[in-house]
């Protein structure tokens, strides 16, 4: 074969490689999504959102934290925590459980407010979410997920935070998702005191 043909039949080759490997990088590169609109939300939500972030992810560098706030579909499971809660903390006021279950009755876009010492706070929408979990190939998802988000330890959702009257008490709900079957939840109860949050009781609510 002579030194011509070869390189007829070689050009064509690295020509196709080069091309295959553009369009595998294509593949890989994530589209762009753009956060929300931001809802207006107490900045004393804001202090209660960034002590339990604080206190109950102090592994990751990253935090990964849904948009849009949870809706709560089943108000008398949680209300069903008050009166074990109410045992262990007697001062409970119940009526941060009435504003709890109203305010979480629709949806809330997080903003910026967001923040948490040393921590970078990245919001992540549901579009993008979407676009990591298909339905088909859940595992895929994860992996392309922590090749975007190294630093982090999964997804958190948060729902909106109910106070008393006196906004000296608060309740929140925490959903941590790491893997196709990891993921938990989290009923978190806090007083205030000296103008400090402090975080006094934490329940379990379920895990898979």
């Amino acid at each position: 074969m002579t030194m011509k043909k070869i390189q007829y039949l070689v050009f064509p080759l690295f020509l196709l490689l080069i091309l295959t490997n553009c369009f595998n990088k294509k593949d890989d590169v994530l589209p762009e999504y753009k956060l929300n609109p931001v809802d207006s939300i107490d900045v004393n939500e804001y202090q209660v959102y960034s002590l339990i972030l604080k206190e109950n992810f102090k592994s990751s560098k990253e935090l990964v934290i849904k948009q849009k706030t949870v809706v709560l579909i089943a108000s008398s499971m949680i209300n069903g925590y008050q009166e074990s809660i109410k045992k262990d903390n007697p001062d409970l006021d119940a009526t941060l459980f009435s504003d709890f279950t109203e305010k979480n009755d629709s949806s809330f876009n997080l903003g910026t407010q967001l923040t948490v010492p040393s921590k970078t706070i990245t919001l992540i929408t549901s579009e993008e979410v979407a676009h990591f979990f298909t339905p088909t190939d859940v595992n895929q998802g994860w992996n392309d997920f922590y090749k975007k988000h190294p630093n982090s330890n999964g997804m958190i959702d948060l729902t909106r935070v109910g106070f008393n009257k006196d906004k000296d008490q608060a309740i929140v709900a925490v959903g941590h998702y790491y893997a196709s079957l990891g993921a938990e939840g989290l009923l978190i109860y806090l007083v205030k005191k000296n103008n400090s949050w402090r975080i006094v009781q934490t329940i379990n609510t379920w895990t898979s």
